[in-house]
């Protein structure tokens, strides 16, 4: 299971050093800001304290995509009396080790301990474990978060934090039987899709490719990638083994599919914004003579009137923001009778600068009015997929 940690984003607070407990205060414009820097996080559920800065920050980085549910036991400690005072205070209540320990077993006046904090965090974490999920996501808050790592690597739970939640970021652990790994801390995560760069990534790796043969062998010879094209064959012969009088591909890439296709279909016609991408699949297809492939863009391509059977976006709309997406399967939706979609989903890893993982009902969403005939998800390792039909 992979598990990411975030605190809540910045408050209206104007003092560092302000410490609010279980006390509600929103978030300022700088927090909002810091939680939508984290929408491209990946994961099947998000878990969040109750406190209104927590569950705020858990909508945003949610888009209504991903289910969100409070549990009280993610709460920040409650600091009693000492609720909306300076932390620098605490030194009124332990005088004599504040400066090097704070007791976890006695609790703040009118309020509770770290010991009693680190047991409804562990009880939290004993039942998320029960649950079975791939990835999950927490949003809460330093002192529970940082209980929370303390009380999973063994860390006495005295003594100030040992570590530091920062705002607009999120630390990664994994859980297996081998017991709890923390991946990074404090991640950065990745910026907004650049067009250009996924341009210029997809370029340099066609560039890499030197000739078709290798194309097609040695890039997907590993048992992940041999298990995968296995996978999509298996769904690809029992849902779509028909024939098609004209077939359209947006992001045709190097042309994995149109093997599978070419002898399915009267027309193929193969479109991309990477021209060295494109003239691989050419490579490819250069003895075919029902397949037409083109160099543009997939958003604004002038289709005309034509129309065609099926229209294919495979392991292409990720790279694209959710504004282009719309647009391009708006155009399959014009033009096509049915659409199959393959793509990663929420599940994994988070995106990158070239990648927007999205989750899986963000797709099924985007694809109506079309009716949804086939919907299968499936692992590519440890990555999550979609093989989806809509009809019209």
């Amino acid at each position: 299971m992979k598990i990411y940690l975030i605190r809540h984003g910045k408050t209206i607070s104007t003092n560092p050093f302000q410490i609010f407990g279980q006390q509600e205060i929103p978030l300022s414009q700088e927090g909002i800001g810091d939680m939508k820097q984290l929408t491209s996080i990946a994961c099947e559920r998000i878990f969040c304290s109750p406190l209104e800065r927590a569950h705020k920050s858990a909508e945003i980085i949610s888009q209504n995509n991903i289910p969100i549910q409070k549990d009280v036991r993610l709460s920040e400690i409650h600091f009693g009396e000492y609720g909306t005072k300076d932390v620098r205070e605490l030194k009124n209540i332990f005088p004599d080790k504040y400066r090097t320990t704070i007791p976890s077993d006695k609790p703040f006046p009118q309020g509770e301990s770290v010991h009693v904090l680190a047991k409804r965090i562990l009880d939290f974490h004993t039942e998320l474990l029960s649950k079975k999920y791939s990835s999950v996501c927490i949003v809460s808050h330093q002192w529970a978060l940082n209980t929370y790592l303390k009380t999973l690597f063994g860390i006495p739970l005295t003594g100030k934090s040992t570590f530091i939640f920062e705002h607009g970021t999120c630390t990664v652990l994994e859980i297996s039987e081998m017991g709890a790994t923390l991946v990074g801390h404090n991640m950065q995560p990745p910026a907004g899709l650049d067009p250009l760069l996924v341009k210029e990534e997809f370029n340099r790796r066609a560039h890499m490719r030197q000739g078709i043969d290798r194309v097609l062998t040695d890039r997907y010879s590993s048992d992940i990638n041999k298990q995968f094209n296995a996978n999509i064959t298996h769904l690809l012969n029992r849902y779509l083994s028909g024939t098609f009088t004209s077939v359209l591909e947006v992001g045709v890439g190097m042309g994995r599919l149109i093997d599978f296709f070419k002898e399915r279909s009267g027309t193929l016609l193969g479109i991309d914004f990477s021209e060295s991408m494109l003239n691989l699949a050419k490579e490819h297809t250069k003895d075919e003579k029902n397949i037409t492939l083109i160099h543009d863009d997939a958003t604004t391509v002038d289709l005309g009137n034509s129309h065609f059977d099926l229209g294919i976006a495979s392991l292409v709309l990720k790279h694209n923001s959710d504004e282009n997406t719309k647009k391009i399967l708006e155009k399959l939706k014009i033009h096509c009778r049915s659409i199959l979609l393959i793509e990663h989903v929420r599940g994994g890893a988070l995106g990158s600068s070239i990648a927007n993982i999205r989750n899986e009902q963000w797709y099924l969403n985007a694809l109506s009015p079309f009716s949804i005939i086939v919907h299968h998800r499936f692992l590519r390792g440890d990555d999550h997929m979609i093989f989806t039909i809509a009809k019209r």
